[in-house]
């Protein structure tokens, strides 16, 4: 699994909750049957409303590729990341995205839209700017 890093500020793995669990879970959705791309999904790390400096923010993970985690395998993940939100974009042309906190699937937060929608600009994945498809 690929960590990206990518203008999120983070100085180091010491930032973040312990992830053995959730690469394990990760790893596993590589093999046949697991995963539906038959790969790794790759996980970006932000932090979302930084303050001055860059100092704090919320963690955030994002799969920017939703589809490649099983429904029945993102809470598992979720929990294992540990992070307040993990994002899975289902389709990020239509604005399709599904917010998990450790414990259940949510309808819909802040700062997992405002870091979603930023990764997919930086990322120039074509979305739905004007709407977004939150389930739960």
């Amino acid at each position: 699994m690929r960590r990206a890093w990518r203008g999120d500020g983070l100085h180091g793995p010491q930032a973040l909750p312990p992830l053995a669990a959730a690469l394990h879970q990760l790893a596993g959705l590589a093999r046949p049957g697991f995963s539906t791309t038959g790969r790794m999904p790759e996980l970006h790390v932000l932090r979302v409303f930084l303050g001055d400096g860059g100092t704090g923010g919320n963690p955030l993970g994002v799969f920017l590729d939703g589809g490649s985690v099983p429904e029945g395998r993102r809470q598992d993940v979720a929990a294992d990341l540990g992070f307040s939100e993990t994002v899975f974009v289902d389709d990020a042309a239509r604005g399709e995205i599904r917010i998990y906190t450790p414990a259940v699937e949510i309808p819909f937060a802040g700062h997992p839209v405002v870091g979603t929608a930023w990764l997919l600009e930086r990322e120039h994945v074509m979305f739905a700017r004007e709407h977004a498809i939150l389930r739960a």
